[in-house]
């Protein structure tokens, strides 16, 4: 798996312009992820800590229909889209590594969305490409560390380290 840093300039560029589709297609909100479900830049009216998910589920639902399109023959379907009855999620691959979301409401129409997607997915595939260039192998990094701080409180329990109950003592 890839991973992918960018820079402050990339970040204002991404920014920059998923403010302006965000405004075009009248959207809720508006993610710019890689394959893997990590956002790169989003734009959200409220956000209520749902975008992750959100990004995570597009992420799997977009792989689903890409092996979907294999199944049948096709070299790849390149966006999908999910209509209910009061918002809609639409979905399309960018510069082969990255995905673009909007979430809009009954107001919006999917064509409109579907345009102004294309058209911001054009003028920031450069750039894209640039960024899918520099990623890097997150498995050639053997000697990275991750720390968490307070870790015995992460799952809201404490465990008190080397310190396990011993098996052979509960059994006897």
């Amino acid at each position: 798996m890839l991973g992918y840093a960018i820079d402050e300039q990339q970040c204002d560029l991404f920014s920059l312009a998923l403010t302006d589709l965000s405004v075009q297609a009248e959207a809720n909100a508006v993610m710019l992820m890689d394959t893997g479900g990590n956002i790169l830049a989003s734009i959200c009216k409220a956000d209520d800590g749902v975008l992750s998910t959100v990004a995570a589920l597009a992420a799997a639902s977009f792989a689903a229909t890409r092996e979907l399109s294999t199944l049948l023959g096709e070299s790849g379907f390149n966006a999908i889209h999910h209509q209910g009855d009061d918002s809609s999620i639409f979905i399309q691959n960018a510069a082969d590594e990255f995905l673009m979301i909007v979430v809009f409401d009954k107001n919006t129409t999917a064509g409109l969305v579907r345009l102004y997607v294309g058209k911001a997915i054009q003028e920031l595939e450069p750039e894209l490409l640039r960024v899918a260039g520099q990623g890097y192998q997150l498995t050639d990094r053997p000697n990275a560390v991750f720390e968490f701080n307070e870790s015995s409180d992460l799952f809201g329990r404490r465990v008190t380290p080397n310190r396990l109950p011993d098996a052979r003592a509960a059994a006897g």
